[in-house]
């Protein structure tokens, strides 16, 4: 599949390999969380095509496999994300922060705990020239923690703070 997602020369067969993946995740269910785990990346890339059909099913399987990892998996689908925002381009950024957001509706002690691993990336992303990755940070001019943590974590939301307001 990972060979169909990354042909360069068939739109066909990208959109075809992330539909396939968003399939795996239906008809496997949570069993196969932790092997689609490492096809992220992969999906995420096709973010970035230039056929919308691609990037609305990249979108559909990233969904669909992050739906079924469990709270206890957060460190390794965080590593995961964190990998994508670091070296990926400014859509699959986009996204993989989207993602970390998702998730910490059915995660919330467990992404407090990745908190202090991931503020890095996070930041780094703050900075980001592309409007629409600093969009998923930054609501009507006025920060946001990203990650919408639990009420005892409002340091992190100062944190967020101080380095975006240090960078203008």
């Amino acid at each position: 599949m990972h060979n169909f997602a990354t042909n360069k020369t068939s739109g066909y067969e990208r959109e075809s390999a992330a539909i396939a993946f968003q399939s795996f995740a239906a008809v496997l269910g949570s069993p196969a969380g932790p092997i689609l785990l490492p096809s992220l990346p992969a999906l995420f890339d096709l973010y970035m095509d230039k056929g919308e059909v691609v990037r609305q099913a990249a979108a559909a399987a990233t969904k669909a496999i992050l739906k079924l990892l469990p709270p206890e998996s957060t460190r390794l689908v965080f590593t995961t994300l964190e990998g994508v925002i670091e070296n990926g381009k400014w859509r699959a950024k986009a996204g993989a922060l989207d993602a970390m957001r998702t998730f910490v509706n059915s995660a919330e002690e467990a992404v407090a705990t990745e908190l202090a691993t991931i503020l890095p990336a996070v930041t780094t992303a703050m900075h980001d020239t592309k409007n629409e990755v600093c969009h998923i940070l930054y609501i009507d001019r006025t920060i946001e923690c990203p990650l919408n943590v639990p009420q005892g974590l409002h340091c992190c939301c100062q944190v967020c703070d101080c380095t975006v307001y240090h960078s203008r």
